[in-house]
């Protein structure tokens, strides 16, 4: 528990305190925020939470099976303002799509924090 507490724990260095880089966005601390933030939030329909991000900007992915209920949407946003709560100093972008399956989910560029378990479609190997 005290390693995450460390990585959300605002650092004092001197480009901190300047206004820069308050809040560390790096691979790891881009996927447990968002891990910490799907917590209670994930529905069956959920198929993959992505996470993408560049100096500027967070981008977060949601991929629904299904139509995208009330409630789905309303729990993306939930994520959503989690993870940018980490990283205020970042512009948030968020895409809640509806992706069926068997439709396979892109993967250039983008980190999975979560996918649920599914059969391969036919003929996938």
């Amino acid at each position: 528990m005290n390693f995450i507490k460390r990585l959300f724990t605002r650092a004092k260095t001197e480009e901190d305190q300047k206004g820069n880089n308050y809040y560390k966005l790096d691979r790891v601390s881009a996927n447990l925020s968002m891990g910490r933030a799907l917590l209670g939030e994930v529905s069956p329909a959920l198929r993959a939470a992505k996470i993408a991000w560049d100096k500027d900007s967070v981008h977060l992915y949601f991929y629904y099976d299904g139509e995208i209920s009330e409630e789905d949407h309303e729990s993306a946003e939930c994520v959503a303002t989690e993870v940018i709560s980490d990283f205020p100093e970042h512009e948030l972008e968020i895409d809640i799509l509806r992706w069926d399956y068997p439709k396979r989910i892109p993967q250039e560029g983008l980190e999975t924090v979560y996918h649920r378990r599914e059969k391969k479609p036919p003929g996938i190997d």
